[in-house]
């Protein structure tokens, strides 16, 4: 099994990397078995999860943690969402649960993301918003896109396109950030 980084910023993806070793230290049997891990960085520009390394497991790490960032890494089909800072045992535990073919959002995470969604009620029929709480509720105990949507009744494809204009309306309403 193999720990590949990919990343956008030298800095980023050294954080990463770093973070990764610091995983592997608090559990020595991790990465013994299982299947291979792709770490990219959120600041990596145009990688595309279907381009290479098939059957690979995906996680996407941040030194900047947002909630936009966490679902639309969710969106493009990471089965985990990291910062860079996490306790290394909480990495561990995640990286663990990613090689054996599941996923993992941290509950900080999973929490932010349903209040986003719970704030973003108004836009969708209230039905609707319960079932992307419920589906996010789901995700965030480690089931796929697919089985929380079969479980929750509602078609995968949809349900991430009410996220994907969720996120399209938040970062509209987000004010430009200057650079110093």
């Amino acid at each position: 099994m193999a720990i590949t980084v990919l990343g956008g910023e030298p800095v980023t993806q050294a954080m990463a990397a770093a973070a990764i070793a610091r995983a592997r230290r608090t559990m020595p049997k991790l990465g013994r078995e299982g299947r291979d891990l792709i770490v990219v960085t959120a600041d990596s520009r145009g990688y595309d999860p279907t381009s290479c390394f098939p059957g690979s497991g995906l996680i996407v790490m941040t030194d900047r943690p947002s909630v936009v960032q966490a679902a639309a890494a969710l969106l493009m089909g990471a089965d985990a969402y990291l910062p860079v800072d996490l306790d290394p045992s909480r990495a561990a535990v995640a990286l663990n649960r990613v090689t054996q073919g599941r996923t993992h959002i941290e509950p900080e995470t999973a929490e932010a993301l349903r209040t986003l969604v719970m704030l973003a009620g108004g836009l969708q029929p209230n039905v609707r918003a319960q079932e992307i709480r419920l589906l996010l509720d789901l995700r965030s105990r480690g089931w796929s896109w697919g089985e929380a949507a079969d479980s929750v009744g509602v078609d995968p494809r949809a349900a991430r396109a009410w996220l994907e204009d969720l996120l399209l309306r938040v970062r509209s309403a987000d004010p430009p950030t200057s650079l110093p």
